[in-house]
């Protein structure tokens, strides 16, 4: 089962301004693709909705006819609209098929065929559809799909109001309430935090570094050049003081899904001065993809069980492992075992962390994906601290589980060879 977004691209993702106005939903004073420009303010909408609902996005603009059969973008605009969409978390599932005859191009009336596009499309899966809504800001000109279309003004491109409407059609399961529910909490506790306090000041968990990974600095001091992927990077209190040390050596991909945290991270950068070495990248850490190979150094700190589900979790451990490059290092800080209680009743409450293991298995899951990496810090602590909660202070408990561990083998540098480690 899942759901599906049909998406134009054009008064959806941007505005039209026609040369002749919206009369009787002409198609014909603005090609489909000649608004070139995406506004990214459109797409943090769209990314919202799709992580919310859990739909796949289906492009039926005639964007998609600038990319090849394999979903490759051919033009330069469609490079561009790629790119911008993987900052968001976002990428397209397929595209519909092209029903258009001669005179539908020459006139450029496409609306009449895309509706049977969507169809043919719809037909032709071999995974049901539990439910669909098309996005588009012209009429479709069929029955069976008008009670499933959000109909975008072109002048504006996709609304808050539209999205609203978007999610009622597609509707949410249970579970994705709940992950809505548990995040929704988490930007409103994060957000105040980052309101209050400034990086490294105050009396909150921003107030200093975090000393496992600093204390890999001194591993990486002979490298000329570094890279690293700071998964759930906040404002910047992990990935800032390292990437400090190597100055004009270390490139950082930083990842959060709030924006607020990546806005606070690019400041911090700029007030220390690298904000030319920091990448930051508003985007759910599931839908992060990490090529193999690729990074030096992967850190997620309290992070990794704040995504979607516990599937996706180790789908994202077993991800790390293989884009550590060779010597490389993985750093992770996990919650496991996480009781919440109200500080007044002492009544249980339901924990508000998306994965929620127990310390046994999580370090028996860890010792299985990194089998054969040289361990270097492994611990459990236990932790609790107070945070407000619709109101009401609650107390969280977790055993903390600390993981560092290289990967084994030699590396070139510096026309000479060195073991990892030495």
């Amino acid at each position: 089962m899942m759901k599906v977004l049909f998406l134009d691209i054009d008064g959806v993702l941007n505005r039209q301004i026609p040369d002749v106005g919206f009369l009787d939903d002409r198609e014909s004073q603005k090609p489909d693709g000649q608004d070139e420009e995406i506004e990214e303010n459109k797409l943090a909408l769209l990314s919202r909705l799709i992580f919310k609902t859990g739909a796949v996005v289906v492009l039926h603009s005639g964007w998609r006819f600038r990319f090849d059969e394999n979903g490759n973008p051919l033009h330069p605009a469609a490079k561009k609209l790629c790119s911008l969409m993987q900052k968001y978390g976002l990428s397209f599932y397929g595209f519909t098929p092209d029903l258009s005859d001669e005179a539908i191009r020459r006139t450029r009336r496409f609306s009449l065929v895309k509706a049977k596009e969507i169809l043919l499309w719809l037909k032709n899966q071999e995974t049901e559809v539990e439910s669909y809504v098309v996005l588009d800001d012209l009429t479709l000109h069929d029955e069976r799909i008008s009670s499933h279309q959000v109909k975008t003004d072109g002048r504006l491109g996709l609304t808050e109001e539209d999205v609203k409407m978007a999610e009622k059609i597609l509707g949410e399961t249970e579970e994705k309430k709940r992950l809505q529910q548990i995040r929704e909490e988490e930007r409103i506790s994060h957000t105040q935090i980052y309101e209050q306090e400034e990086l490294f000041t105050g009396e909150s968990w921003l107030n200093k570094p975090v000393k496992t990974v600093t204390d890999l600095i001194p591993y990486f001091q002979k490298y000329e050049k570094l890279k690293i992927l700071d998964l759930g990077c906040g404002v910047g209190r992990t990935c800032i003081p390292f990437v400090q040390a190597f100055p004009g050596k270390c490139m950082a991909d930083a990842v959060d899904i709030l924006e607020i945290a990546i806005d606070r991270l690019e400041r911090n950068s700029r007030k220390y001065g690298i904000d030319s070495q920091i990448s930051g990248h508003v985007c759910p850490l599931e839908a992060w993809p990490i090529p193999g190979e690729s990074y030096d150094l992967i850190l997620a700190v309290s992070a990794l069980e704040h995504v979607d589900s516990e599937e996706t979790f180790f789908r994202k451990l077993n991800e790390i492992r293989k884009g550590i490059r060779e010597c490389g290092i993985v750093c992770l800080i996990l919650n496991t075992q996480v009781e919440e209680r109200d500080i007044v009743t002492d009544e249980r409450l339901i924990a508000q962390f998306e994965v929620n293991l127990s310390t046994e298995f999580m370090q028996k899951k860890l010792a299985e994906i990194f089998f054969g990496w040289k361990i270097l810090k492994e611990t459990v602590k236990r932790q609790s601290w107070e945070t407000g909660r619709k109101g009401r202070t609650v107390q969280i408990m977790t055993n903390v589980v600390t993981f560092v561990a290289v990967k084994g083998g030699r590396r070139e540098q510096n026309d000479n060879r060195r073991d990892c480690l030495r």
